[in-house]
């Protein structure tokens, strides 16, 4: 749940440069670390694994990285959370020959570009 920062003022817009991807796409990479995130919107909380890459490159003293989020499932009948098994984490295990997320770090990926997003920037997934 996000938590309110005391005593923050926004300055206002800060000018961004946009990142160029191209020289990262259909490099090779391996899973680096996972995440399980919770994201509450309008009383709905939503559940997803976040998974990181190890840096394929960098730009001045940032690490580029590709990312995915897979979306999860609470469970109500047994409580907790985990995944469809219809959904894209289930494929993503099989193609990868797992059965348990946690396997998945160390496998490596190709990265490949997002859809681009609403500043017309595109970012690495896989």
């Amino acid at each position: 749940m996000a938590e309110e920062i005391k005593g923050l003022e926004l300055k206002g817009e800060i000018e961004s440069k946009p990142i160029d991807i191209t020289e990262y796409i259909g490099k090779k990479t391996a899973i680096a670390k996972m995440k399980i995130m919770q994201n509450e919107v309008k009383g709905e909380v939503s559940y997803y694994l976040n998974v990181v890459t190890q840096p394929v490159g960098k730009i001045e003293d940032k690490d580029i990285v590709a990312s995915r989020n897979f979306g999860l499932k609470f469970d109500k009948e047994n409580g907790g959370v985990g995944w469809s098994n219809m959904g894209k984490l289930s494929k993503f295990l099989e193609d990868h020959k797992i059965t348990d997320y946690k396997d998945l770090i160390g496998k490596e990926v190709i990265c490949i570009p997002t859809d681009t997003d609403n500043n017309g920037q595109k970012w690495l997934t896989f």
